[in-house]
């Protein structure tokens, strides 16, 4: 039996409208900080992680003009990975945390750690994507569709497509 999860873009309105307001939003650099402690205390894998993020990493950096790279210190940070509980059929969240003019500054990417983690990267290949301003897709093979079935390991020709259109 295929598990069908949602993965869920945790957006209040205001901040659906500051990306609608500048649909050419590209972050410029992508710094990654993952809470160790918080993702132990979860019972995360924090290896697994690790792994999956730059797994993720290497897969948006072939096709966008960002550098997405792990720091050691949250103050370096523009993103951080934390855990989060839910019973909620909710894998991982983005969650933009501080906007101004339509820019992304400093987003969280939540990782359910009472769900599967055997779907851990493809959650996190998911989420990177929203941190990069990519939205949804409507293709069920695309990893911006909205439902994990799979472990993606890979971005779909429409992820690709995507992206560069964005970083042209």
């Amino acid at each position: 039996m295929v598990a069908k999860v949602l993965l869920f873009l945790l957006v209040p309105m205001s901040y659906l409208n500051a990306f609608d307001l500048n649909p050419n939003y590209t972050p410029e650099r992508v710094d990654v900080y993952i809470d160790r402690a918080d993702i132990k205390a979860s019972g995360l894998r924090l290896g697994k992680v690790v792994s999956a993020l730059r797994m993720s990493a290497r897969q948006w950096n072939k096709y966008s003009k960002v550098k997405i790279r792990i720091v050691k210190k949250p103050e370096d940070a523009n993103c951080t990975i934390k855990s989060y509980i839910d019973d909620a059929n909710y894998l991982g969240m983005f969650s933009p945390v501080e906007i101004e003019s339509g820019i992304l500054r400093r987003s969280e990417i939540l990782i359910n750690s009472a769900r599967q983690q055997n779907l851990l990267s493809g959650v996190i290949l998911h989420e990177l994507g929203h941190v990069l301003g990519i939205r949804h897709s409507n293709i069920p093979s695309a990893t911006m569709f909205p439902y994990i079935t799979t472990d993606t390991l890979r971005l779909d020709q429409d992820d690709i497509d995507a992206v560069k259109e964005k970083f042209q």
